[in-house]
């Protein structure tokens, strides 16, 4: 599949196929913009609590999953680019209806499910068109950068989303006009052929694996990773919806420096790109341990944080180690079981999507069993507990997998860069 794959990148223009994938990559963060306005949000909406309010924001990553899992399918019947367009088209019908009718709390929370429909759809559409219009080696290196991209995404669209809901809260729900410049891209970028994307999991799942057995299956390592990589998400998704009301609510600034504070999340992901192949190199599957660390160093930071530099470096060390979790998850998967990638990249969102919906929801219960009740700084201190008890968990169980996972070799270390 790999020469093929070289031979359309040498025909085809190879700027616009590049700068069409990465394009794509910036489709993977636009569920970030409604994290500022989140405070603002609640006041407009005093009958309902604070979790229900935040529902705004994980609807979206709950309604994804379907379309997530079933986005393959659907490029396979009628087409990449119509896929894409589908998505485009209910993003900015569910995203920018809220805007004009306000007041309706059902109504934006059905608006939120359009949103998140067209998200699950667009977090696959980099990795298959990468995966089915660049070669083994370049491929490589554009999912590597991918991550960096998706996060300046997320400090864009948290960013501006922050500034927007400064003057009116309402006003955020325009955020969802950034991809504009994506669609009128997406317009010139060369198409997936049905065939093609039909053909692209056919062909991964036919290859044998590194034992020489089918590559059919996914190991114990495998499925230990994906219920890890996607409980990271649980244990971090306070830091998305309660560090911009603990800036507000504490009277350390408004909603503008609240986005800041968030975008910091999406910003540290931009180092990922660049060091992800170096800490793989030293460390190999350890990286994963790692970043749970590094996580948890932040989780604490933010909860016993009483400024905004500290709240931003808090928030700049869980987006870091977050980033470098979801980066080296497939990493481990293309070793394991490269012919399950994609399922359990799939997998693995969905799951997560599906635990930042019920997260605030189980902190809420835990910080009143703690006798903590309202203090959103909880979650923070038991997230951080939680990532450094999976630390311990993963560093012991890497250990005992053998020196032949133990580093990365230098294949899969440039790859990884």
């Amino acid at each position: 599949m790999g020469g093929s794959q070289e031979d359309v990148t040498r025909r085809g223009n190879g700027i616009l196929l590049i700068v069409g994938a990465a394009s794509l990559f910036f489709l993977q963060s636009v569920s970030n913009g409604l994290l500022a306005a989140l405070p603002g949000l609640s006041e407009a909406f005093p009958q309902y609590s604070v979790d229900q309010v935040s529902m705004l924001t994980s609807l979206v990553m709950v309604a994804s999953i379907p379309t997530n899992i079933f986005c393959q399918a659907i490029i396979g019947r009628i087409g990449f680019k119509q896929t894409l367009f589908v998505a485009f088209a209910l993003y900015f019908i569910g995203g920018l209806t809220p805007f004009f009718v306000r007041d309706n709390f059902a109504l934006i929370m059905v608006c939120r499910v359009v949103v998140g429909l067209a998200f699950g759809l667009f977090l696959p559409m980099a990795p298959t068109y990468a995966g089915a219009k660049f070669g083994e080696s370049t491929r490589a290196k554009l999912l590597g950068w991918g991550g960096t991209l998706s996060g300046l995404s997320g400090m864009i669209h948290t960013q501006v989303g922050g500034i927007l809901a400064n003057g009116d809260v309402w006003n955020v729900f325009l955020y969802h006009l950034l991809v504009l410049p994506v669609l009128v891209l997406a317009l010139f970028i060369p198409n997936l052929q049905r065939k093609a994307a039909r053909q692209l999991s056919q062909e991964d799942s036919a290859q044998e694996s590194l034992e020489g057995k089918e590559r059919g299956r996914i190991p114990a390592l495998g499925w230990f990773v994906i219920v890890f990589a996607a409980l990271s998400f649980f244990f971090i998704y306070p830091t998305l919806i309660y560090v911009s009301s603990i800036v507000v609510n504490t009277g350390m600034g408004d909603a503008a420096t609240a986005g800041t504070v968030t975008a910091t999340f999406s910003l540290a992901g931009l180092l990922v790109g660049p060091t992800f192949g170096v800490f793989y190199k030293k460390l190999g599957l350890h990286t994963m341990t790692l970043s749970f660390a590094i996580a948890m160093a932040g989780m604490f930071c933010i909860g016993f944080g009483a400024s905004i530099p500290l709240l931003i470096a808090g928030s700049m060390l869980v987006g870091f180690g977050y980033t470098t979790i979801v980066t080296m998850a497939p990493m481990i998967y293309s070793i394991v079981c490269p012919g399950q990638l994609t399922f359990a990249v799939g997998l693995t969102n969905a799951a997560s999507s599906a635990l930042s919906f019920v997260s605030p929801f189980v902190y809420t219960f835990l910080s009143g069993f703690a006798g903590m009740e309202g203090d959103l700084r909880f979650s923070f201190y038991c997230g951080g507990t939680l990532l450094l008890a999976s630390a311990v968990v993963i560093a012991i169980v890497l250990r005992r997998v053998g020196p032949s996972f133990g580093k990365g070799d230098g294949a899969s270390a440039d790859g990884a860069s």
